[in-house]
């Protein structure tokens, strides 16, 4: 047998059984953002470019983290494998994150029973959260002061509203930014369904 028909075989049946060295999220991150190498944040291209990385990171393994909601309970992303995970970045002085507030209230609602976990990321602190959830009540559970995992952990410009859709084996599903107006809930639905299918 030839050398070009035995590896041909290797690569036909061998190959594909191998274990490759999975991406970790920040190596896919920094392969994916080569397509904004020599692209400042002033070119009007810029959050095009940006569009492209966060279509290049689905399928990457979420970064881990672990943090201590408002409501009390510790949360580590890895643990909530299984579940579908929405991570909404925002903050109280964002307009367009506020005006969101009460459709992702009912994305809540409407999944309640199903396997989505809801969290929202602000860098806002306990105190300024509950004076702002009095007159705008926001059912995602709130990782409070936490902007660095924004900044550091996912590596997401600092335009907001932005969110992260996991899905259920903890893998990026969805990425985007700003509000969509009056596309959001359905948005988010076909984001989610697309996650669980997963």
């Amino acid at each position: 047998m030839n050398r070009v028909l035995k590896f041909f075989l290797f690569a036909l049946f061998i190959l594909p059984y191998l274990p490759l060295k999975a991406q970790t999220y920040e190596e896919r991150y920094n392969e994916c953002s080569q397509a904004l190498e020599n692209i400042t944040r002033e070119d009007t291209i810029y959050m095009y470019k940006v569009l492209e990385r966060d279509k290049c990171l689905i399928g990457a393994p979420a970064p881990d983290f672990t943090r201590k909601a408002m409501q009390g309970q510790s949360i580590q992303l890895s643990k909530l494998k299984g579940q579908v995970v929405v991570l909404n970045f925002w903050s109280t002085g964002c307009i367009p994150c506020i005006e969101e507030i009460s459709t992702l209230n009912r994305l809540v609602k409407q999944y309640a029973k199903k396997n989505v976990a809801f969290i929202s990321v602000t860098p806002n602190n306990a105190k300024t959260l509950k004076a702002f959830f009095v007159k705008h009540p926001f059912h995602f559970t709130t990782i409070p002061e936490s902007d660095d995992l924004r900044k550091n952990v996912f590596k997401l410009p600092s335009v907001i509203p932005y969110t992260v859709v996991i899905d259920t084996k903890g893998k990026i599903s969805k990425l985007w930014f700003g509000n969509l107006g009056s596309d959001t809930f359905k948005f988010y639905q076909e984001a989610i369904k697309d996650a669980l299918s997963k």
